[in-house]
Order: structure tokens, then C-alpha cells, then sequence
């Protein structure tokens, strides 16, 4: 039975921690995905050097690999739309309580996520609602519910939530838009 070596683990283990680092700012709170993306770039380095010394020391061809698969996610990670992708997952996972926020709403009720601050109501755009995921700082992504299928330029201007000018929609299902406030 062949034994899997250290660099080789460790350097899948990297892999996998930079895939699930862009979905921990959308299912975590967030300076706990800052924590867990600086915890992923230490383990990225670590499992750099540590490959590369492995494949000095051992100069086999298959000893190439660690180093191959750390290279290959540090790339993916500047150059791969990874945070879209993990935009698209929490969507998919948050849109049954999204579709009952967006139902309350049209029934005139106010939605239950509004008391727990995981929703807004527009009160300036009626029927427009707000799913915010945390941010750092001054800017922060959500979720817009239009009841149109359009944001209007100057939607952030008027809400009492964004604290900005501007939302830059992106469509990610019917009715509803990716905006980046701040």
C-alpha cells in the first residue's frame, strides 16, 4: 500500500481551505471569514515553502506535486472567480427565506427577518427588500429584492440603511441583485 506524503496533505489541505474561504464571508460573520482568509494564507505559504523544500530534497518527478497543487490554488485564488461562485451557493442555500421575506412583504406584513436585521424593508422604495451580508469597515454585499426586476440608479442614494451613494446591482435570480454598498 502506497503512504501519501506530508507535503502532499498538507498541500490539499490549502486547497480545500482557499475553496471554503470565500464561502465563510458569505455563511459566517465577518471578521471571522478575515480571520479564516488569513488563516488560509498562512497555511498557503507554510505549504509552499514546505513543498518546496520537499521537492529539493527528494528531486523526483511525483515529489512535484505538493508544490504543482499549492501553486495552482494561490493562482486560482487571484484569478478565479471564486467569490461570485460563493455569491451564487449562499443565494441558492438563503432563497426560501428570501422568497418568504419577498411573500410577507406583498401581504403587507412586516417579514420576521427584519426583527432579527436580516432584511430591510425599504420604506423610500415600496416592496424593495435588502439581505444584507456582513461587511468590514464601510462596505457590505446584499441581497435586493425589486419588485420591478430593476434597480434604479439611485436606490442606495435613498435608503436609510446603505450609508452610500451607489449599489452596483449584479442579477443573480429573478427579481433579486447581487449590490455592493460602500
Amino acid at each position: 500500500m502506497s503512504r501519501v506524503s506530508r507535503p502532499f496533505l498538507i498541500a490539499l489541505a490549502f486547497v480545500l481551505a482557499a475553496i471554503l474561504r470565500d464561502l465563510s464571508w458569505y455563511f459566517m460573520e465577518a471578521i471571522t471569514g478575515m480571520m479564516f482568509t488569513l488563516a488560509v494564507a498562512a497555511t498557503g505559504v507554510f505549504a509552499g515553502v514546505y513543498a518546496s523544500i520537499y521537492t529539493i530534497k527528494t528531486r523526483t518527478a511525483p515529489s512535484a506535486l505538493p508544490l504543482a497543487l499549492v501553486i495552482c490554488a494561490w493562482l486560482a485564488w487571484f484569478y478565479v472567480p471564486t467569490r461570485e461562485l460563493a455569491q451564487s451557493i449562499a443565494f441558492k442555500a438563503r432563497l426560501p427565506s428570501y422568497l418568504a421575506a419577498v411573500a410577507e412583504v406583498r401581504e403587507s406584513k412586516t417579514p420576521e427577518c427584519v426583527e432579527s436585521s436580516a432584511c430591510f424593508v425599504s420604506k423610500r422604495a415600496p416592496g424593495f427588500i435588502v439581505f444584507p451580508n456582513p461587511g468590514l469597515l464601510s462596505g457590505w454585499t446584499g441581497i435586493v429584492y425589486s419588485p420591478t426586476g430593476e434597480i434604479p440608479a439611485d436606490f442606495a442614494a435613498k435608503q436609510d440603511f446603505a450609508g452610500t451613494a451607489y449599489c452596483n446591482p449584479r442579477p443573480i435570480g429573478t427579481n433579486f441583485y447581487v449590490c455592493n454598498f460602500g
